[in-house]
């Protein structure tokens, strides 16, 4: 199966930054504000391994959307809890709006919290279809969903390395109707991983690096700490212990504090952090 590779950005001005954003992205983000319109939502599953670039695919997307409309994008429309997501979703001042919703921070407290995150997923698409908003749900693999949130979905992005070195860059597309078959095929495990898919035409798109440009970076990890420990209060002690103290040692590592001074601080060695440190960014946490 031959691959095609392209390269097409269009120029466009966001503030006070000019920006090459790939072709077949702008058309998208384009369909959606017609829908909208239609009084209709729209929704985009991102997938793709840790650090590949789904938050910067969301990033671009979402503040697209917001462009579109005449907004800017901000942090309220990101969250990393499928309770941020009801309560964004429950306010009344923010129709037509993005809401990127990030699994992988969730997922740090264990896959159980999938069924949680789905059926919070499917409650949402089915009773606050009125509120038209754009959702962008990021995923690590397609599979974790279930049928009916699959089924709402426009497109599939599936965000990918660009070679060994783990430069990123590279994303496939995906329609509603192949995002079905493979739901299928994985169902009866004809598949069991993205990459054995057979594609008629399979063409990968670029994109770069939109770090700052759509929302504050520094801001964007505040908040994104600050949710994840609120979601791991809500589990037994027993069984989160040292992943608070992961997250502490985070903290403390943007504070500018070195690893020796973080370990006397937490009372474990410089080794056990940078362990610490390893693991949180295995799930998204850097």
């Amino acid at each position: 199966m031959k691959k095609f590779y392209v390269d097409e950005y269009v120029k466009i001005k966001y503030k006070d930054k000019e920006i090459e954003v790939p072709t077949v992205i702008l058309l998208i983000v384009e369909k959606f504000k017609k829908k909208i319109k239609r009084k209709l939502d729209g929704v985009v599953i991102i997938t793709g391994e840790v650090g590949s670039g789904k938050s910067t695919m969301a990033q671009l997307i979402a503040g697209l959307h917001e462009y579109n409309m005449d907004r800017e994008l901000s942090i309220k429309n990101f969250t990393w809890t499928s309770q941020g997501l009801v309560d964004f979703t429950d306010r009344e001042d923010n129709e037509t709006e993005s809401i990127v919703f990030d699994e992988a921070i969730s997922g740090g407290t264990g896959r159980d919290s999938i069924t949680k995150i789905g059926n919070a997923l499917k409650i949402t698409l089915v009773t606050k279809r009125r509120k038209r908003h754009l959702y962008l749900f990021l995923v690590d693999e397609v599979q974790e969903l279930s049928k009916k949130i699959i089924s709402r979905c426009d497109y599939m992005i599936n965000v990918k390395f660009k070679d060994r070195n783990y430069n990123r860059g590279h994303f496939e597309l995906f329609k509603r109707k192949e995002l079905l078959e493979l739901y299928y095929a994985f169902k009866n495990q004809k598949i069991r991983y993205l990459e054995q898919w057979e594609r008629k035409s399979h063409i990968i798109y670029n994109f770069k690096d939109y770090t700052n440009v759509f929302i504050n970076e520094k801001e964007y990890e505040d908040k994104k700490i600050q949710e994840t420990k609120m979601e791991l209060e809500k589990v037994p002690e027993g069984k989160i212990a040292i992943e608070r103290k992961w997250l502490d040692a985070l903290e403390l590592k943007r504070k500018g504090l070195s690893q020796v001074k973080i370990g006397n601080k937490l009372g474990v060695s410089k080794t056990t952090i940078q362990d610490w440190l390893n693991k949180l960014a295995t799930i998204g946490i850097t």
